[in-house]
């Protein structure tokens, strides 16, 4: 956080409305920010931050918003043809 942010009174600019951390991001000087962006798609990063989230659960709000956009959607022909052959086989035994 730049020496700007950490001095301002955050208490009083609610139009910003935003989350400390979030303001401290957009205040960032471009130079920095690239510098950001570029240290986050490094491979050895995102395999820290997926490492990380490894079987942790979802959050509530995101469960919902992947299942809403799953609804109506249809299963492929192979899709489907899988799913005849393993209810076949659980039928079979």
């Amino acid at each position: 956080m730049n020496e700007w942010a950490r001095r301002f009174d955050w208490r009083w600019y609610p139009p910003l409305r935003l989350r400390r951390q979030h303001a401290a991001r957009v205040l960032l000087s471009e130079p920095v920010r690239d510098k950001v962006r570029a240290a986050s798609k490094r491979p050895d990063r995102r395999a820290q931050v997926s490492a990380a989230k490894k079987g942790k659960p979802r959050p509530p709000h995101v469960q919902e918003l992947l299942r809403m956009l799953r609804v109506g959607r249809k299963h492929t022909e192979e899709t489907r043809a899988k799913m005849r052959e393993a209810a076949r086989r659980r039928r079979d035994g």
